[in-house]
């Protein structure tokens, strides 16, 4: 039976969109977000030290049903499995410095940041203060999908995805695994998913590879989907998921994971 991964799922919307693990960041200049646009927010490495410009989340707010943020001071990280369990690379795409923690990051720089998982540090940007909250997921990989113009006017990817279930594009991304692997196979397509399910505020995706990879230990393949299995709205970024080889039933019961939109 083919096994199925409970991931962090990351699709960037407006926020966008090879490393080895030991490798002395000191010796090399930090890692930023590349493969995606940024906007006035802190974003997070899914490993720290790793020279990857793909694998980074925007920082996310908690929202009602209707998708309306509950507190715009209160601010959270969604860290994969992959994070380093005492320190974060977090890169300041404010257009002026911010303090973290008692740690300044300078606009457009990463900073390497001490944390602690469900701690919170202050943060104070362009004269406010947020409070951000750290939450790492236990899930079997991460996968990242980045994509800041899928329509070629602008539209973010989540927006344009999410208006019409026929609609597909292009994207790139990384799939991190825990042990800090990371593989940057492009999207060739991602597509929505589901019949009722569609209508539901999470919702499913078909994704097809350039080429086939490995997602949490599945065999290779180039088609895998992913599916909410929590449809809460309290996270709009945010779901747990399962996900699986496209052609082939996934085994029950679903291992769960957190699935998060940008």
């Amino acid at each position: 039976m083919k096994k199925m991964a409970a991931v962090l799922l990351s699709v960037t919307m407006a926020a966008g969109t090879f490393s080895v693990c030991g490798v002395q960041a000191a010796q090399e200049e930090a890692a930023v977000p590349s493969g995606l646009q940024t906007q006035a927010a802190l974003y997070v490495h899914a490993v720290t030290g790793a020279q990857d410009g793909e694998a980074w989340q925007m920082w996310q707010s908690a929202h009602d049903e209707r998708f309306n943020e509950a507190n715009t001071s209160e601010k959270y990280f969604f860290l994969p499995s992959s994070a380093d369990g005492e320190k974060l690379e977090i890169y300041n795409a404010f257009g002026s410095s911010v303090t973290l923690g008692g740690v300044t990051i300078p606009a457009g720089e990463t900073k390497t940041v001490p944390y602690s998982t469900d701690g919170s540090s202050t943060v104070t940007a362009q004269g406010r203060t947020y409070t951000l909250t750290y939450m790492r997921s236990s899930a079997e990989a991460a996968v990242y999908i980045n994509q800041a113009d899928a329509d070629g006017n602008g539209t973010d990817l989540m927006t344009y995805l999410n208006a019409d279930k026929s609609r597909s594009s292009a994207a790139t991304g990384a799939i991190v695994t825990p042990d800090g692997t990371i593989d940057n196979t492009p999207v060739k397509k991602i597509k929505g998913r589901g019949n009722t399910s569609w209508d539901k505020p999470k919702k499913g995706y078909n994704i097809t590879y350039d080429k086939k990879v490995s997602v949490a230990g599945m065999a290779k393949n180039k088609n895998i989907r992913s599916c909410p299995t929590i449809r809460t709205t309290r996270w709009r970024a945010t779901a747990f998921c399962m996900i699986c080889p496209t052609r082939s039933a996934c085994p029950t019961p679903p291992i769960r994971g957190l699935w998060t939109f940008m």
